[in-house]
């Protein structure tokens, strides 16, 4: 799937002669990685990346998105065509082939529905949205009632990269049938009530980890167990008051997952609300609740990795509860932000992050970063605690 796509992207940048064409320039010092790492060290990380889109005459779109990175991870120089797409609009229909991002839910960076696009978390980056993992595929749109129904073959995998080092080599077994995985997804939007509804069957992009041995060395294989995915979203205002809700109903074989956890993911619910308040100030609240079917509980030397996919998993208790807080104020003239979110789980620990970006001139931005990891050494927190880091960047561009 990959030459298909550094082909396509090829054909793309050639023929963007009259396209709309950013770049951005991005360097940024970190105090550490996030590869969950007691003793790394700081890292410096420079990155180019080019967006370009292309409409024509003839109803065509052309969409291309790329960056180059001297070290993304920590580790070594990298790169990735995130879009590299085309749709055509026959009729009342909407086709689009190629690699794409895709991010479902309305929720605030908690996402239930959020299951058929990857994304790598130990990517050096201040902005959630850059380290989301494009695949290709194709899509077919309909307008419809009001909204719009889609239609997404999704054969190329690529898995979630987890911030995490494992106490073992790794090898990722990779799920079967690819080309039978599809998504479906009606929406509405620009209304008073924006909501949507959506199925997924894949394979879990999450990573479920397996202890096994090569050559009389243990070994962790990385699974990615078959996943069917049903949910919505909605998003309202009552008042003053921004609303979001979103839920998902996860369902495995339940085959796929024994020895490999105590609980599987069942049920998410995330319900939300923000508000502005004086002083340019804008609050917004979380709350959320994870429901998990217990599973024969691994023992022996398989029971430390079942620890572990249920800290990956949220799946450490039978209900597992949380909230987030972020408070967040803009600058005059549009000239950045400054916010602070805390999270908490219960048995999950705590997670703190700062966020400040200040645009010194168009086009140029400084930023600011923090996150601080806490918890008990075993919990979903406490075991990223390595990652608490800062980071200082520039960048000119999109």
């Amino acid at each position: 799937m990959r030459p298909a796509v550094l082909a396509l992207g090829a054909s793309l940048v050639a023929s963007t002669a009259h396209a709309d064409i950013e770049t951005s320039w991005r360097v940024a010092g970190w105090s550490g990685d996030r590869t969950s790492q007691a003793e790394e060290g700081p890292v410096a990380n420079a990155e180019a990346w080019i967006r370009a889109g292309a409409p024509s005459s003839d109803g065509a779109g052309l969409r291309f998105e790329a960056w180059v990175a001297a070290d993304p991870v920590g580790k070594e120089a990298d790169a990735d065509i995130r879009e590299a797409s085309i749709t055509v609009t026959p009729g009342p229909l909407r086709l689009t082939a190629g690699r794409q991002v895709h991010a479902w839910g309305r929720s605030d960076r908690i996402n239930p529905t959020d299951v058929i696009g990857a994304r790598d978390l130990r990517r050096l980056t201040e902005d959630d949205a850059d380290n989301r993992l494009g695949a290709a595929g194709a899509s077919i749109q309909l307008d419809l009632a009001g909204g719009v129904a889609s239609l997404h073959w999704l054969p190329e995998f690529r898995a979630n990269q987890l911030p995490i080092t494992l106490p073992a080599p790794e090898i990722r077994h990779r799920p079967g049938n690819t080309e039978g995985q599809f998504a479906l997804r009606y929406e509405r939007y620009g209304q008073a009530l924006d909501w949507s509804i959506s199925y997924a069957d894949l394979a879990d992009r999450t990573p479920w980890l397996d202890l096994g041995r090569a050559a009389d060395h243990p070994q962790i294989i990385l699974r990615h167990p078959r996943l069917r995915m049903l949910g919505g979203d909605l998003a309202t205002t009552l008042g003053p008051y921004g609303v979001r809700a979103e839920a998902a109903l996860y369902d495995y074989d339940r085959s796929d997952l024994t020895g490999l956890a105590p609980r599987r993911p069942r049920f998410a619910l995330v319900l939300g609300a923000d508000r502005d308040l004086p002083g340019q100030l804008n609050l917004n609240v979380q709350a959320v609740v994870r429901a998990n079917d217990t599973l024969l509980a691994p023992i022996g030397p398989k029971a430390a990795t079942a620890l572990r996919n249920a800290a990956i998993q949220y799946a450490w208790r039978d209900t597992v509860a949380g909230a987030t807080v972020r408070l967040r104020k803009p600058f005059a003239a549009e000239r950045g932000s400054v916010e602070a979110t805390v999270a908490a789980y219960a048995g999950g620990g705590t997670y703190a992050q700062f966020r400040l970006a200040y645009a010194l001139r168009d086009g140029l931005r400084a930023s600011l970063f923090a996150e601080r990891f806490a918890g008990r050494s075993d919990s979903l927190f406490g075991r990223l605690e390595d990652n608490s880091l800062i980071a200082v960047g520039l960048r000119a561009g999109f």
